[in-house]
């Protein structure tokens, strides 16, 4: 929503929320779900406020073919100018603060980046207009409103707007230059696109945990959009063989383009579903002519579709239990494929994005359990991020329905205009055994109450027999 240049006590009559203060919307089924498996109390709570919140470091991967760190820092010197750029330990990172003053609304939509994304404005808006944008939290917003939306919003930022209100709705492009936010940080999204790569810290740790060697044949299951695939090929120095697959045509293009923009030769991507890499007769050809069959490779990473769980910042999750629970056994059944596809004493990588146990810890304690799979730690100069896996003592049936039965029909509301039926199938919980303690120490669970990232989960095995 937009408004011109009025005081907002004057036209703000919505709850409103500072987004420092907000604390993620998740489905209170969700929640006790995810409560199975954290016993300290009041850790749960603080992983749901951070959410909300994004972290305060950016992380630039270098391109390591066609420059060092020091040539970058030198280019970015001239961009970062403007900023307090401050050295933090091992990592470098930008952060600026401001007191915001709250001016006139507008009210964004973060999820049609194609579109300007203004869901609604006050009437009379006009190019170079100041703004207030703020988040409509519950996705129930008219697109169009002209008066005051009186939803839960939250506060985002301040800036000025570069079109009329009439072409909001019209236009492709920006539809507000931002100028002040709660959180400021430098403008880096497609900055040197062929020098470096915007990446959250714990997906360059993984690519690390793979420990790729020069000549290896690698596959990334699900590679999209390419950042860890084209950061393998760096480690290897572009020497080797990486096969990179996703089921989307369009998505795989995109894993192309990036290789070609970071020069990486060694990559090559395919649309294709990595359950089925060793089924069908019509694939037989192509299984012949890039040599794809059963343990020929050196190195897997598993990266599947998750519930993103971790990812920062979420204001608003409506997916129920039927939908987390539709993850896991497609994750099961890509480790599957994965193990059969790797060598004897060959390193699969499985990492997420997301919080749930289910999706991480169980599924490390599935594969243990039918698999010829050992767990090891990762890289030793990297173990002191990060922090071991949950443990849990497991609940029975009668307790889990206890802490069940009070959220159990309780249901978020699907956004305004969703064509989307909210699914009311009831799911049977049944917890896994946990991970043992000394299992638990060798995983690594990014948590973002305590690292300030997104919340990340990676387990590195070694294959120890053939699935015979």
């Amino acid at each position: 929503m937009l408004n011109r240049n009025y005081t907002l006590n004057e036209i703000c009559v919505a709850p409103m929320q500072d987004l420092t203060t907000f604390r993620t919307v998740l489905d209170p089924s969700v929640v006790s779900f995810l409560g199975l498996y954290h016993d300290i109390e009041g850790h749960l709570e603080s992983v749901i406020n951070a959410l909300a919140r994004p972290p305060s470091v950016t992380s630039l991967r270098v391109n390591t073919l066609l420059c060092s760190s020091d040539s970058l820092l030198k280019d970015l010197s001239d961009v970062l100018s403007p900023y307090k750029v401050e050295r933090h330990q091992s990592k470098d990172h930008c952060l600026w603060r401001m007191d915001i003053q709250k001016l006139p609304w507008t009210l964004s939509d973060p999820f049609t980046p194609q579109q300007p994304g203004v869901l609604a404005a006050v009437s009379g808006i006009q190019a170079e207009d100041k703004v207030s944008v703020y988040i409509d939290v519950d996705q129930q917003v008219h697109k169009g409103l002209r008066v005051e939306f009186e939803g839960r919003k939250v506060f985002v930022g301040n800036g000025t707007t570069t079109m009329s209100r009439s072409a909001f709705y019209k236009s492709t492009g920006v539809a507000v230059r931002m100028t002040e936010g709660i959180y400021r940080s430098p403008p880096l999204n497609g900055i040197f696109p062929e020098k470096c790569y915007l990446q959250n810290i714990p997906s360059m740790i993984t690519a690390h945990y793979l420990e790729a060697r020069e000549g290896d044949r690698i596959i990334d299951m699900c590679a999209s959009p390419g950042g860890k695939t084209s950061h393998i090929a760096q480690l290897m120095r572009n020497n080797g063989t990486i096969f990179s697959f996703d089921r989307n045509e369009n998505k795989v293009e995109v894993i192309r383009q990036l290789c070609q923009r970071l020069a990486i030769t060694c990559v090559r991507a395919f649309a294709m579903d990595s359950t089925k890499l060793l089924e069908g007769e019509e694939q037989q050809k192509w299984r012949e002519e890039f040599d794809i069959r059963p343990e020929s490779f050196d190195r897997i990473l598993l990266d599947p579709p998750c519930s993103g769980l971790g990812q920062r910042p979420r204001m608003r999750e409506s997916m129920n239990l039927v939908d987390l629970f539709s993850y896991a056994p497609y994750q099961r059944k890509l480790f599957h494929t994965a193990i059969r596809l790797l060598k004897v004493g060959g390193v699969l990588v499985y990492s997420t994005c997301t919080l749930n146990p289910q999706e991480n810890e169980e599924v490390v304690r599935y594969a243990l359990d039918h698999f010829p799979v050992k767990l090891v730690g990762g890289p030793q100069h990297l173990s002191s991020l990060g922090s071991k896996g949950l443990t849990w003592r497991v609940k029975s049936e009668g307790e889990i329905e206890e802490i069940m039965k009070s959220t159990r029909d309780e249901h978020i509301p699907a956004p305004h205009g969703s064509q989307k039926k909210r699914k009311q199938k009831q799911v049977k919980i049944v917890m896994s055994e946990s991970l043992k303690e000394e299992e638990a120490e060798l995983v690594r669970r990014f948590d973002p109450s305590k690292d300030d990232g997104i919340g990340f989960f990676i387990a590195k095995f070694v294959k120890i027999a053939d699935m015979r």
